[in-house]
């Protein structure tokens, strides 16, 4: 029964994150710097064409004719003085260019200029131009760009300490898998019940994230359905179709839908503490964070094809065309995340360990499959490997941890020991500061000492 030390380590960690949520989120001013945030970019004006359509209709309202519009001194004539002026002011608040300068704003003015100008009491004689008026002024959102704002969502969208717990808790929920299921299931013969059965219990891991994101705030729950819900296609597959085609001796410790979630989870986190919060920034990393995890299937896949190659019934999956996609899948992934590092998103001019978290996470996963379980290392060194992969009519127990994965297991849990740790840290700083900066007591000099005086009062 050694296999249960790969879930008392996590279940270990866990609790400490539990630990440091509570603390979080029961302390006011610890649990505000533990906030995130978001915001949207939001362009000006927002919506073109109905500013076109008011912009439009205020032509058709103020400028019927050319009376206004041929050469007017507007001190005399304060009737075409307000028309202009109010057909100008309406341009420029339609296009919202009365805050927010832009290229497309300084185009726009260029041509209201010339229906009321600012600096001048006469307008410019503009008969027969009100076609040629308004095209120059729907020519300017071709030619410029838009003013854009951040417009915050004004609400907590997740916690700091929330996303560890989640980590934590799928980690323990990939060593439960393993240890706990594998076991209970060994006997079940039928593979697709045994698959359904496993596919609920992971999917109950999912809810448990989704409470722990309703515990911490209540919006959070969006962002943590990014993260938990998508890949339970990837659980689908995996398990209903992967498993069940290969009778091996040796399978991944590392789930792939853990991966996913554990990516995700890795991502937002990083991207919090980069001060990378545009909404839809975090949304199109998720995004990636699903498409790796399709990778990692697919790595899945051509491993347990290369555990399986003397079986007869199975080499008809393996071919050239299996490997080149193996091969290009991992470069993809790679060069997927390196390229994300060096994204010109507006963040933060110093970057924290946590920044590079998730392609670690990725670098230790893909690894765990290419290179660890590739050894196939043995319980016992000093007998060689046994090198028939089957074994029980073509069904190796499954509930056994592996040589390899115990050593995956081992990295794994150095990897979510160190990100525990760094949070810790980062909340007995916060706990400091709150005890340095409010001392209990006051502290006062003891003025009948002759040193302390002023020298004005010895």
């Amino acid at each position: 029964m050694k296999q249960y030390i790969h879930i008392i380590g996590p279940l270990f960690l866990w609790a400490i994150a539990l630990f440091l949520f509570i603390a979080t989120i029961t302390d006011d001013i610890p649990k505000r710097v533990d906030s995130i945030k978001t915001y949207q970019l939001q362009k000006k004006p927002r919506s073109f064409p109905d500013a076109w359509y008011n912009i439009k209709d205020a032509f058709s309202s103020y400028w019927q004719d050319d009376t206004c519009y041929k050469p007017t001194n507007f001190t005399s004539d304060t009737t075409c003085y307000n028309q202009r002026n109010t057909l100008a002011t309406t341009i420029l608040s339609e296009m919202e260019c009365t805050k927010y300068p832009s290229q497309m704003c300084n185009c726009v003015s260029n041509v209201v200029k010339g229906i009321k100008d600012p600096t001048t009491s006469t307008g410019k004689n503009l008969e027969g131009k009100k076609d040629s008026t308004l095209y120059a002024l729907e020519s300017c959102r071709w030619l410029m760009h838009n003013a854009h704002t951040a417009v915050s969502t004004g609400k907590i969208w997740a916690q700091k300490t929330a996303i560890v717990l989640l980590i934590t808790t799928l980690v323990t929920g990939n060593a439960f898998d393993w240890v706990i299921m594998n076991y209970l299931l060994k006997d079940q013969q039928a593979e697709m019940s045994k698959a359904a059965i496993k596919m609920f219990v992971i999917f109950l891991w999912s809810v448990v994230g989704l409470v722990i994101s309703v515990v911490s705030d209540n919006n959070s729950y969006m962002l943590f359905s990014l993260v938990l819900i998508p890949p339970i296609i990837i659980l689908a597959l995996y398990e209903s179709y992967i498993t069940s085609a290969f009778f091996i001796q040796h399978k991944p410790f590392i789930h792939p839908y853990y991966f996913t979630c554990i990516l995700g989870a890795l991502t937002l986190l990083s991207h919090a503490e980069a001060g990378i919060l545009d909404f839809d920034v975090i949304m199109f990393e998720i995004i990636k964070c699903n498409i790796a995890g399709y990778i990692y299937l697919q790595v899945i896949w051509k491993y347990m094809l290369e555990s399986a190659t003397k079986s007869p019934h199975l080499q008809q999956y393996d071919s050239k065309f299996v490997e080149d996609a193996t091969l290009r899948a991992v470069i993809a992934v790679a060069i997927l995340y390196m390229v994300g590092l060096m994204a010109p998103y507006a963040k933060y001019s110093t970057d924290s360990l946590i920044w590079y978290t998730p392609i670690t996470w990725i670098f230790l996963t893909f690894t765990s499959i290419t290179w660890i379980c590739a050894y196939h290392f043995n319980d016992n060194p000093s007998e060689p490997p046994s090198s028939v992969p089957y074994k029980n009519n073509n069904k190796e127990p499954e509930y056994e941890i592996k040589a390899a994965n115990k050593y995956v297991s081992a990295i794994q849990m150095l990897f979510v020991f160190i990100l525990v740790l760094y949070y810790l840290r980062e909340h007995s700083t916060v706990y400091r500061v709150l005890i340095d900066k409010f001392p209990p007591n006051s502290i006062q000099y003891n003025t009948s000492s002759l040193w302390q005086r002023a020298p004005a009062l010895q």
